[in-house]
Formats: structure tokens, sequence, C-alpha cells
């Protein structure tokens, strides 16, 4: 259950709105009174909270008899709804960029402390590639900073995502630690080079486009940095460490 609970946190439900979530969930079809009871809320918040649940797709409802009856929708619903939603934030993204001129000036540095913030950053970094783009990353297993972040079954989430948009990865990580890469996560999509021994890195980096992202699940937080120049830069010696970096094989 506590799996649930954090894939509902990461969707954006609220404690209260996941434990309301969870006793429809066991209740099947049922009224306010006794989702609410079920949930130990008082009768009005769950009522409020079961309304924001259907409006968000993740609850339905019916009256029947003069009783409002709710219950959970199939997950796949809000599956297709998402979809819907990151479709039109693709394209709203690509109206914005076409609106504003980006000049090369400072660089812009964004700080994301929370979970829920970095999922949406990594979501909205996947998919703002066009297809058959290329993330160049440093990566360290031992420090497993993505799954500190995000449960697993989110991770899978992405990881399936930027293989369904065709965005390729080369990854480089620290010597001595291949015996903890998980090698059911690599897939054509994937290359990973084991770098000269004596280089050390603890953070994962991500290089992209003209901005570059640190990943620190120690402390729960990403840094993204938007320059040009600065990005190139990282860039040139990751190319240099890969030339250099030992192929890892399954």
């Amino acid at each position: 259950m506590k799996q649930i609970d954090k894939i509902l946190s990461e969707l954006g439900l609220s404690l209260s709105e996941t434990e309301v979530y969870k006793a429809a969930l066991r209740l099947g079809e049922a009224g306010v009174h006794q989702i609410a009871h079920a949930a130990k809320l008082p009768r009005t918040t769950g009522a409020s909270i079961l309304e924001r649940l259907c409006s968000a797709g993740l609850v339905s409802a019916h009256t029947r008899a003069s009783k409002r009856v709710y219950w959970v929708e199939n997950p796949k619903v809000l599956a297709e709804d998402y979809k819907t939603k990151m479709l039109l934030a693709d394209h709203l993204g690509i109206k914005i960029k076409n609106e504003y001129r980006q000049l090369e000036k400072k660089p812009v540095i964004e700080v994301f402390e929370n979970e829920k913030s970095i999922i949406n950053l990594i979501h909205k970094t996947i998919n703002s590639l066009s297809k058959g783009s290329e993330i160049l990353t440093y990566d360290t297993p031992l420090a497993s900073n993505y799954t500190k972040i995000m449960s697993e079954e989110m991770f899978e989430l992405l990881t399936a995502n930027k293989v369904n948009r065709g965005i390729r990865t080369r990854s480089l990580i620290p010597y001595g630690q291949e015996i903890y890469i998980n090698k059911n996560r690599i897939n054509p999509f994937i290359q990973v080079r084991v770098a000269p021994q004596g280089i050390e890195f603890e953070t994962s980096t991500w290089l992209f486009k003209d901005s570059l992202v640190l990943f620190s699940g120690t402390y729960v937080s990403a840094v993204c940095v938007t320059n040009k120049s600065m990005k190139n830069s990282l860039t040139s010696i990751f190319e240099h460490l890969w030339q250099r970096s030992t192929p890892f094989k399954i």
C-alpha cells in the first residue's frame, strides 16, 4: 500500500485525497458517508475531496435513488487523459518558443527541491526533445539518485517514454560501479561506458540541447542551467572521457 501512496503523491494527491481514494477503492461503489468514515475524515471534507477526485478523473459518480454514489475509475482512463494533457503541453511549449526569441545572455538557473517538481522537470525534458535526440549523462549507480527521488514505477514509466520517443542515452559511470547497474534497465537505446579509474562523481548529470541538469537523491534536489556555452564545455569533457572509457557489456 505504501507504493500506491507514493504513486498517488506523484500524481499530485494530498495525504487526505490519497486516503479518500484508497477508501473508495476498498469499498467499491459507496456513498460519501461510508467513504469518509473509512478514510477517518469528516463527511463534509470527504464530500469535497470526492468531487475534486471526480474532476481529476480518478473517481466517477452517479445518483441512485437520490443518493450520490462514487467508485474508483479504471487507471487506464487516467493514463489516456494524462497523455492528452502531455500532448497539449508539448504544443503549448512549441507556440511559446515561437513567440519569444531566446537570446543567450546570462545563464538561466532553476532549482527544484521536491520530488514532484523534479519528476515534472524530467517529463518536460523528455517531451521537449525531438525523436532521435540524445542525452549525455554522468551517472552513479551506487548513489541511486533517481530512485531516491521517485518510485520504481515512475522511473520505469519515464524510461519507457524516453524509448517510445526514440531518445538515445549515452551514460558514463565511475570505475568500479558497473557491478551496481540493474542490467534489466539496459536497452538498445542506452549505451554505458565505465570511466577511467580516478574519475569520480556523485551527482547524476544530464546534458541536452542548451541545458545541463544535476540531480541529487541525497538531498532530493535538482539544478537546471540553460546556457549554450556552459553546456558545450561539459559536453567536450564528456566526449573526451567517452573515448577513453570502457564499454559496459551485459
